[in-house]
């Protein structure tokens, strides 16, 4: 395992961007022929999160590699990608880095993160969109994957509506048009997954509050009121 981190400390570390990128894939190779002990003896989560996570131009050749090992695992080794799911969310903010090769690097490596991500794992990648981001590109960014995710998946999403909608509804009043833009369709994308067709009378209700600021809330059901059941909004 010694060598094998070498690697990967050559990839975040080498000074020319092609001794970098050879050192990645050389990495990826070397974590599929036995990925689960990889993972698990050399903490590669945790080592692509440190890399990513390191500030300054000096440190923009251990971001850079940190995204060009994600890319070449999850090439190499499609079943990671469940995994590295965990860096989207760091990845996500160096698109507003100000080298432009690491923000290049960033926009080729987070397609390759969120793809493929069926049905059945939506919910993982969900939670990840979910998170917030420091730069106005990686929120702007997240929400329109969260709105396309909500097409594709409406179901799965629907399930998260009680955790996502309050996540979103902050970014509605952002100073960034782009990113407030982003979140009113994430919301309406959002709300439209709900199955409860008793719920679709409040949609337009619940977007036009939430876009003048209004604190997020919830609905109750008064089943212990006589008559009929009626949904009564607490703020």
């Amino acid at each position: 395992m010694d060598s094998i981190k070498k690697i990967f400390d050559t990839a975040t570390s080498a000074k020319g961007k092609e001794e970098r990128e050879a050192a990645a894939k050389q990495f990826a190779e070397a974590v599929s022929k036995d990925v689960a002990a990889c993972f698990h003896e050399l903490k590669i989560v945790e080592l692509v999160l440190e890399n990513i996570a390191k500030e300054g131009k000096k440190a923009g050749p251990q971001r850079g590699g940190a995204l060009s090992v994600l890319t070449e695992l999850i090439t190499t080794v499609p079943a990671s990608q469940l995994i590295l799911v965990q860096c989207l969310n760091k990845a996500l903010d160096l698109l507003g880095d100000k080298l432009k090769p690491v923000k290049e690097l960033a926009e080729s490596c987070i397609p390759l993160i969120i793809k493929n991500f069926d049905d059945q794992y939506s919910d993982v990648l969900l939670a990840a969109l979910t998170v917030k981001c420091y730069t106005n590109q990686a929120n702007a960014y997240r929400l329109k994957q969260i709105t396309e995710l909500s097409k594709c998946c409406p179901d799965q999403v629907s399930i998260r509506l009680f955790n996502t909608i309050p996540a979103i509804v902050p970014f509605m009043k952002d100073l960034k048009p782009k990113v407030a833009k982003a979140a009113l369709k994430s919301l309406k994308a959002l709300c439209n997954t709900c199955p409860n067709p008793d719920m679709e009378q409040f949609i337009s209700e619940l977007v036009a509050c939430s876009r003048q600021g209004a604190q997020p809330g919830r609905w109750l059901l008064r089943p212990d009121q006589p008559g009929p059941v009626e949904p009564v909004w607490q703020g």
